[in-house]
């Protein structure tokens, strides 16, 4: 993988519509809620389009990682893949683009490269996707379209019972761990698609914010922005780290702990109790 088609980081202008609203909301989102009423008012921006326009052929970093769907030999070897209905190929194509983007970034990656990896022909792959930002940009949303799904008009009460924060996640990872992991750790290195991370990361944030503006124990608005943010990358790196590394027989355990862990930080950041060494040396006297 290497060449990359000129036509590929060509991305068309689509058309205004409801769509492109959600997206500059987004881009400005509102204030903070008060309390248990926010899944609504925020998550619902994670919601953005996969069509909104970027510069094209920018200059692009490329981040070299080992993704799990590029380990498929019937990917690697081009083997045909037989007829599948249209949405379970395009979700196929968007599966195969995510490992291949994770492996060699943007601009290395080829609309030729998917289709080989995927089994097809690269006819195929434009008759899904216009071009190859359109595809990136259809990777992202293939995770951020689930975070909507799953805590869009979801009060705490309703996640705790779908297993919490940790564990739904989690199974979105599982289901996309190659996109997952292509949304948190490299599109911030992609100049056309950095506004995207930033701003999904913002929407977490202020997620994470409200969640400990309900806790009560960390006051103060900087403490509790920087709670927010340390808590989310915690979260998202922690579940990344499970994908690279974890058994997915002990995927339990881990949100276990990693649950564990959340709730420990925001306790300690409210209610701090340094150890004795520290003690004596942010107070000595």
């Amino acid at each position: 993988m290497g060449r990359t088609d000129a036509a590929d980081s060509t991305v068309a202008a689509p058309p205004i519509d409801r769509r492109h609203r959600r997206a500059e909301q987004l881009r400005s989102p509102g204030p903070l809620p008060a309390s248990g009423g926010h899944q609504q008012t925020h998550v619902i921006l994670l919601g953005w389009p996969s069509t909104i326009a970027e510069p094209p052929n920018p200059s692009i970093h490329v981040c070299k990682h080992e993704s799990m769907s590029s380990t498929d030999p019937n990917r690697r070897t081009g083997r045909k893949s037989s007829r599948l209905p249209a949405e379970a190929r395009r979700a196929q194509i968007i599966e195969t683009a995510a490992g291949a983007f994770l492996h060699a970034g943007f601009e290395a990656t080829s609309m030729e490269d998917v289709a080989q990896n995927a089994g097809i022909t690269r006819v195929l792959v434009y008759r899904n996707f216009d071009n190859k930002g359109h595809l990136y940009r259809a990777v992202l949303a293939s995770v951020t379209d689930e975070f909507v799904v799953e805590f869009q008009d979801r009060n705490m009460a309703d996640i705790r019972r779908h297993g919490g924060i940790v564990r739904v996640a989690l199974a979105i990872a599982r289901r996309h761990p190659d996109a997952f992991r292509l949304l948190w750790r490299q599109a911030a290195h992609e100049p056309a698609f950095a506004e995207y991370y930033r701003n999904f990361r913002l929407v977490l944030g202020q997620y994470a914010e409200a969640m400990i503006a309900i806790d009560g124990r960390v006051t103060g608005p900087q403490l509790r922005r920087w709670c927010a943010t340390t808590l989310a990358a915690h979260l998202f790196e922690g579940i990344c780290a499970w994908l690279d590394d974890g058994d997915p027989a002990l995927d339990d355990d881990y949100a276990l702990l990693q649950t564990c862990g959340l709730f420990a930080m925001v306790g300690a950041w409210g209610d701090p109790h340094p150890p004795d060494w520290f003690r004596r040396l942010a107070y000595p006297g």
